[in-house]
């Protein structure tokens, strides 16, 4: 009995390191299949849940943010999961999903569409510095002055 658990467990790691490599090349051909101007299928790189599924909010995340900017409605969104990871989600699963994560500002909904939130350009990058005064800008000046000719 020992050595069948032993056997299941390496056998269990060498297939998920089989599988971990397979996703590398599926990535792989996905960005190759956009560089050539396909539609290439969005690959699940995040974390997985503990059966080793990605779990419902990463595959939301993952077919809202292929869908682009437009999003989509949760029909859609349970649509595409079927399509892109083969299961079936009950709606009553995904509305609080989608609602926890707009929640935490993650997405936004526009009526029945659901897609990520857009940043404004202080979220991206921060607040611009505050403009010098008209006293600062002479030291500059004078300052600039000053070593040019020193």
């Amino acid at each position: 009995m020992t050595q069948l658990r032993s056997y299941l467990a390496n056998r269990r790691t060498e297939i998920g390191e089989q599988i971990k490599a397979l996703k590398a090349e599926l990535a792989e051909i996905a960005i190759a299949e956009k560089a050539l101007g396909g539609d290439a299928p969005e690959v699940m790189t995040r974390a997985r849940s503990r059966n080793g599924h990605p779990t419902l909010k990463d595959m939301a995340l993952a077919v809202i943010d292929a869908a682009g900017p437009d999003g989509l409605d949760a029909n859609q969104i349970r649509e595409a999961i079927k399509a892109n990871y083969g299961r079936e989600i009950a709606r009553e699963s995904l509305s609080p999903q989608l609602s926890r994560l707009g929640q935490q500002e993650v997405l936004e909904r526009h009526g029945l569409l659901w897609r990520k939130k857009r940043l404004s350009p202080e979220e991206a990058f921060g607040s611009p510095p505050p403009m010098p005064t008209a006293t600062e800008l002479q030291h500059y000046q004078e300052d600039y002055d000053a070593d040019e000719f020193a």
